[in-house]
This record gives structure tokens, sequence and C-alpha cells, in this order.
């Protein structure tokens, strides 16, 4: 009898790899079953096994974009724009996946890299330049774009790479182009098409296009992100690049560049609720625009706004209204967005400028301290909105109330009254502070007032 125990669990242990094989393999197979329902074809599939490992190769192509396009609209509140059709037909994705037989000992390691773009750029480039169409058909052959997985099954974590890209091509109109992105990582949680969590560190992307004098160079130095996603409507995403440079050149020599440093982007997204909530903020340390004659320089920017309280099955209604807009557009549908709007409108929202400032201003070789502005802009509930509306537009002023409060130095509005010269009748409304001018204003109950005081009076 023990002669047997041994020998079940001898021949227990031995199965491990096999049974741990056919696990991961049903799961592809499930994943793989959803793409090819959804408008994707299996145009390659090759397997390479041994006792304890095995390797699969896929060569995906898009074949359904309607069907396709449909199925990723599951993972996002917008609709994808109507050029999408013609930049997805016949993009063939490679898909390279390794793992171990003996089940959750190791993570899946995975390879996903682009074979062929659509048909419609294919034929393009081919057709407007062959020799860059043979260099984008080999650069991509040998794997030049690479995203490498290593993806855990039960835990659902991942982490992984982009691919180094180091690339510099003389095209057929005799322009240059090269790229350059440098140890991009990323690490994440979730489905890999719709992540729960996903952040993501750059070192550096460059991108310049010349010819003669003509020139465009981007530089990105530094750039991180981080999103959650509890659904594709609630949502917290946030980007920052340490260094941004834009330089522009165009056929005259006429040069425009633009210096940003420590560039800061955040976006939420709340809908858990009936009241939907959104907040955005922005921020850079300095920005820098030179041209050929002209200088800017600015200071400390922030940007911190908030809109809330907004009906949420309503404001849905709008945003699908919006989204079909990208992929068709009709008198209609137009209508249709005006009519929800008003309606979203009429269910109350608020908008609250919690701080929009500059720390000053450098132009023309003059100095300026800068402003600050905080505000709150209230719609109330109101049903009869609409109709109000169509009888008269103005009545939509009964619904409103705003608080906005500005200060600003005396110097940058003097500078602004010289080139806008009806600003320089709110100048005798204004309460002066040290070298600042202080602009509160109120609109309530109809009436407008500056500093207390009212402009009807």
């Amino acid at each position: 009898m023990r002669l047997a125990l041994i020998f079940i669990a001898i021949i227990s242990l031995a199965m491990v790899p096999i049974i741990g094989n056919q696990l991961v393999k049903e799961k592809l197979e499930t994943n793989l079953k959803l793409l090819t329902d959804n408008g994707i074809a299996v145009q390659k599939n090759k397997e390479k096994s041994t006792y304890l490992n095995t390797s699969r190769h896929y060569e995906l192509v898009v074949k359904d974009t309607k069907r396709f396009l449909t199925y990723l609209s599951k993972y996002s509140a917008k609709q994808l724009p109507r050029y999408s059709s013609s930049l997805l037909s016949g993009t063939v994705i490679g898909i390279d996946i390794e793992y171990s037989n003996i089940p959750f000992t190791e993570d899946i390691s995975v390879d996903i890299y682009p074979l062929k773009l659509s048909d419609e750029i294919m034929d393009e480039m081919k057709n407007s330049d062959k020799v860059f169409f043979n260099y984008i058909k080999d650069f991509l052959e040998k794997k030049g774009i690479l995203y490498h997985i290593n993806y855990n099954i039960v835990s659902e974590d991942f982490n992984g790479y982009i691919k180094d890209i180091n690339e510099s091509k003389t095209l057929q109109n005799s322009s240059q182009l090269s790229v350059n992105l440098i140890d991009c990582n990323f690490i994440g949680n979730g489905v890999i098409i719709a992540p729960k969590s996903l952040t993501m560190k750059t070192q550096s992307l460059d991108v310049k296009i010349s010819k003669d004098l003509e020139m465009m160079h981007l530089k990105l130095k530094e750039f991180e992100s981080l999103s959650t996603f509890e659904s594709k409507t609630t949502y917290k995403t946030s980007a920052k690049v340490f260094n941004t440079i834009v330089n522009l050149v165009d056929k005259t020599g006429k040069k425009l560049f633009l210096d940003i440093d420590e560039l800061n982007l955040n976006f939420a997204s709340d809908t858990q609720d009936i009241k939907a909530r959104f907040d955005t903020s922005s921020a850079f340390k300095q920005l820098l625009l030179k041209s050929d004659n002209e200088q800017l320089k600015t200071n400390n920017f922030n940007y911190d706004v908030v809109f809330y309280d907004i009906e949420k099955d309503t404001l849905e209604e709008l945003n699908k209204l919006l989204s079909q807009s990208q992929v068709k557009n009709n008198f209609g549908l137009i209508l249709d967005i005006k009519n929800s709007f008003l309606k979203l409108a009429s269910k109350g929202l608020k908008i609250d400028i919690n701080n929009f400032s500059l720390e000053n201003i450098e132009y023309k070789n003059e100095a300026f301290d800068g402003f600050i502005i905080k505000s709150k802009f209230h719609i109330k509930e109101d049903n009869n909105l609409v109709n109000k509306i169509s009888y008269s537009p103005m009545l939509i002023m009964q619904s409103i109330a705003f608080d906005f409060n500005l200060k600003l130095s005396e110097k940058l509005f003097d500078n602004i009254a010289s080139t806008t010269p009806l600003a320089i009748f709110a100048k005798p409304y204004a309460k002066k502070e040290l070298n600042f001018l202080i602009f509160n204003s109120s609109f309530h109950k109809g009436e407008f007032k500056i500093n207390g005081k009212s402009l009807l009076n």
C-alpha cells in the first residue's frame, strides 16, 4: 500500500507541468476567443513546448474594425473618432508568450509588437516614399516597437518596459527624421487591455524632423504618469514632466521656442453617486516662450478647477452625443447636443475656480507681478429652464449666481488696458492694496456688484 501511495504521489507530481500548461492554455484560448469574437483574426498560432516550459507565438490582424471599436468602447466613456477605423484596419500585432508549466511559480512573459500598420497607412507610405516604406516595414518586422510585460495571472499584477528606440532616417524628400525613446518602464494591476492601475516612467523622448531651414523638435525629459481606474468613468490620472521643449522653425527661418519646467497635470472623475464631480489641476514652475522678436517668461502657474453637483444620467447622455459628433456630424445631432446641454443646465451645476494664478511675467524686457483668480459659479436647478430660454435666452440669468475675485498688479492691469481700452472703465471700481488692484465681483438675484458697488448705481 505504501509503495502504491508513493507511486501515485510521483505520478501526481509528474502531471503538474502538464496540467499547468493546460490551465494557462485554456486561459489564453478564452482571451483569444474574446478577441476573435470582436473583429480580430488569428493569422498565425504556433506553440513550442517542453516538459517544464511553453512558448507561444500569435499574429493577430484587425479585420472587422467596427466590431473591434465597439468592443474597445466598453472600456472608455468616449466613442472613438471616425478615422480610427482607417488607422486600425489591417494592422498586424505580434505576441510572444512564455511561461512555466508548473502553475503560479513564475510570471508569464509577454512581448507585444506591431508587425504592420494599417493597410491605408502602409499604402500611403508606399505610394509617397517607397524608401521610407521599406524602412518602416523592416523596422517593424525586427520588433522595433516592443512592449515587454511580466504578468501574474493570479494577482493580475504586471510590470514591464517599452524597448528603447534610437532611430534616424533620411526620407525621400530629403527630410531628416530621428526618434529616441530611453528607459520607459511601467507597473500596474488588472486586465492588460483595461488595467485598474498603471504607473509609467520615461527617462526621455526626443523626436526631430528637419528639412533645409524647417524643423520641428520635441523633447520630454523625465516623464511620469499615474492612473487608477474604478470604472470607465471614475478614475484619477496625473502626469509630471520635468522639462518640455518644443522648437519650431518654418521654411523662412522664423523661430519659435517653448521651454516648460516641472509641468504637472491632474484629472479626477467621480460618477459613482447621482451627482458627478470632476477635479482638474495643472501647474508649472517656469515657462519661456521665444520668437525672433519677442520673449515671454512666466513663473509659478497654478490652475485648480472643480466641476461638481452635475446630474450624472444627463451628463452621460451629453457625453454620448459629443462622442458621436466625432464619428458623424449633422444638424440633427447638433440640435440634440444643444438640447442635452440645456437639460443638463436645468438640473443645476457648480464650477469652483479654487486657484488660477501666475506669480510674475516678463515681457518685452519688462517685469510684472502676476494675478490670482478665485471664483464660484452656480446654476440653480430649474426644471422650466429649457422653456424659459426658448422664450428669451436672457432668462437664464435668473438661474445663475457667481462670485469672481481677481487680484492683479496695477502695472499688469495698465498694460492690458493700453491694448483693451474698455478695461479702463473697470479701474474706478477697484480696491488698491499696495501695488495690486482687487476686483471682488458678484452676481446674485440679478444684481451685479464690484467691491460692493452696483453697476446700476
